[in-house]
């Protein structure tokens, strides 16, 4: 019998209890079997579907035919009206335990979720990608029917076990299936003849249309469909294995926070240097963080998470810290835009809650007493802007103009700035270049906003476009790469022999940076460590430039333990994004000679209907 829950409107609403799990019971064959065909059945028809080695060049030229973006258009804002209709008249409200309520709000939600579905597939003529953040979503629901309906009574542990060592066995199998297609397809590697086939299936002249135009880049998208899929499946089972561990849904979210805050960090770095990958980097981080925390918090249960967290010694730390005008500044800078909406969105909600239109009525009695607003939201905007509102708008103009500075002014100013010694130094002298580059380097690793990434690629244009004639193109970028290298750790060392030495023997500095804190008590042991180390090569390399060698001045250390953790820099990025600034010399000469007429367009940015 389920027992019964009176509510604050005295609604007798029936709560049932989850079914008893055994956390040490393993699957059955039949389940496992459940299991591994729901890990199996989403990469196949996804590959069959949207990749070369299925019908994906049709796929895509079908979903892409003139008309089917404005259909798509259309479809996401009357999907997107339905939803909001439904968060007016509280559709999502927890209280909701009544089975007839639940049913015709699931019904009601899943019409405009189809809908984005089809808006999303019909999108693909301006988004190529879209597809794959599908294929996100249904390995999600996959996974989450066969946990309820096949394996609701098995152990987390078993489960994710399974899940994980499949899906990371699937990689592989997927990796080599695509190797073998390759050689099968075309018996040779560079995919020239095949690539070009498919450019004349999409409509895509190469002679006129750059690869930023999709109907050019869903031909090289979908040959290394298989690739990307693999890479997701991949991490996604590690992440599984990490789940089976004991607290490791808690970890794993803490873990995503800090991915997405390092993928933030990478993405400002080079969006200088505007070469389209700031935004796939971030859209891809913030795809694989959100589908790994919310797989965390279905896993673990809400409510279980929400206690777990709350017994933390951070989470106390961090509490304390979100109520702090510095942390209500932030919260200003990021949600301004939205905040009108939120105003109008609660202003209805408290409409229809007034006409009776609501699917919790007891949220009337709640509100009798405000008179446009919601008390939740009125109890937000009192909280954020509170008694102090001049401190929190001081606080929130002082993060603005950071973020200014650093993306705009060195991000933006920084290229400009390289772009104008480029143009300048590149008729001089290859040796007079070289000692240019390594003065103008280390200078701009000096200034503490400036990160590495555009230094690198502007080595890589400059350099290597001087050295070229007299040493050949890889002759000159293996020169500038080992160039580039000298300058990080010459100037990392300046960084803390100049700076952060100095700082340490300020005692305000000292505290600020919290010396005998654990945290820095554990980075010191970890920089201490003779030769190389994972710890010490994730700091040194991972960290921005100038405060992580400035730390290392502050905690006092050795400089050759620092210089030993900083050198593998050049196998981990430095290298990679040399030879992309140099990439785009070749690139800007092949354009030169095989542009057809001067002055041809680039197709435009996708428009509204």
């Amino acid at each position: 019998m389920p027992s019964l829950h009176i509510g604050h409107d005295a609604e007798i609403r029936p709560t049932l209890s989850s079914p008893s799990v055994n956390e040490d019971m393993p699957l059955t064959k039949n389940q496992a079997i459940a299991v591994h065909t729901g890990t199996l059945f989403p990469i196949v028809g996804f590959l069959l579907l949207y990749s070369t080695m299925g019908y994906g060049i049709d796929v895509y030229a079908e979903l892409s035919k003139p008309g089917n973006y404005a259909i798509a258009w259309y479809l996401g804002v009357v999907s997107l009206a339905w939803l909001a209709v439904m968060f007016l008249v509280d559709a999502f409200d927890q209280s909701l335990s009544s089975p007839l309520a639940q049913r015709n709000v699931t019904i009601l939600t899943s019409i405009p979720c189809i809908t984005l579905f089809v808006a999303s597939l019909l999108s693909v003529e301006y988004y190529v990608s879209a597809p794959i953040v599908l294929f996100v979503i249904f390995k999600l629901l996959v996974s989450k029917a066969i946990r309820d309906q096949v394996c609701p009574h098995v152990g987390l542990k078993q489960y994710m076990l399974h899940t994980g060592w499949g899906n990371i066995a699937f990689t592989f199998v997927t990796l080599l299936a695509w190797v073998i297609w390759m050689y099968v397809w075309d018996r040779q590697w560079d995919d020239k003849e095949m690539f070009a086939a498919h450019h004349v299936e999409l409509r895509c002249d190469r002679y006129v249309h750059s690869l930023e135009w999709s109907r050019c880049k869903a031909a090289y998208l979908l040959w290394g469909m298989p690739l990307l899929i693999g890479i997701l499946c991949f991490f996604y089972g590690i992440a599984s294995l990490y789940l089976s561990r004991e607290q490791g849904a808690v970890k794993m979210i803490m873990i995503q926070f800090l991915t997405l805050g390092m993928g933030l960090w990478v993405s400002i770095s080079i969006s200088g240097a505007e070469m389209g990958l700031a935004d796939d980097i971030l859209q891809f981080g913030v795809l694989f963080c959100t589908l790994l925390m919310v797989v965390s918090v279905n896993i673990i249960g809400f409510d279980n998470l929400r206690d777990k967290i709350s017994g933390m010694k951070i989470a106390s730390k961090l509490q304390g810290y979100a109520h702090s005008n510095p942390a209500k500044g932030l919260i200003i800078v990021l949600c301004m835009p939205i905040m009108p909406f939120i105003l109008v969105l609660s202003m209805g909600i408290r409409v229809m809650r007034k006409m009776g239109l609501s699917f919790a009525p007891y949220r009337r009695d709640e509100d009798k007493e405000m008179k446009w607003l919601t008390r939740y939201t009125w109890r937000t905007f009192t909280w954020l802007w509170g008694t102090d509102t001049t401190s929190v708008l001081t606080w929130a103009c002082y993060i603005a103009i950071f973020y200014f500075v650093c993306d705009v002014g060195v991000g933006k100013g920084a290229v400009l700035f390289l772009g104008y010694m480029i143009s300048i130094m590149k008729e001089l002298n290859p040796g007079v270049v070289v000692v240019c580059f390594f003065i103008l380097g280390v200078s701009m690793f000096l200034l503490p906003p400036v990160p590495g990434p555009p230094v690198y690629l502007t080595g890589g244009v400059l350099v290597v476009g001087a050295m070229e004639d007299s040493m050949g193109f890889w002759g000159a970028t293996i020169i500038c790469i080992f160039v580039c290298w000298f300058t990080k750790l010459f100037s990392c060392a300046m960084q803390q022999k100049l700076f952060g030495e100095n700082l340490g023997g300020y005692v305000g500095v000292r505290y600020a940076v919290g010396i005998n804190s654990i945290q820095m008590r554990a980075i010191r042991y970890c920089l201490m460590q003779p030769g190389l180390s994972i710890p010490k090569i994730a700091i040194l390399c991972g960290g921005p430039d100038w405060p992580t060698s400035v730390l290392c001045g502050i905690l006092g250390v050795p400089l050759k333990e620092a210089m030993v953790g900083t050198s593998p820099v050049l196998v981990l990025y430095l290298a990679y994004t040399v030879m992309a600034g140099a990439f785009t010399l070749k690139l800007s000469s092949d354009c030169a000679s095989s542009a057809p007429a001067a002055g041809a367009l680039e197709p435009p940015s996708p428009p509204p209907p």
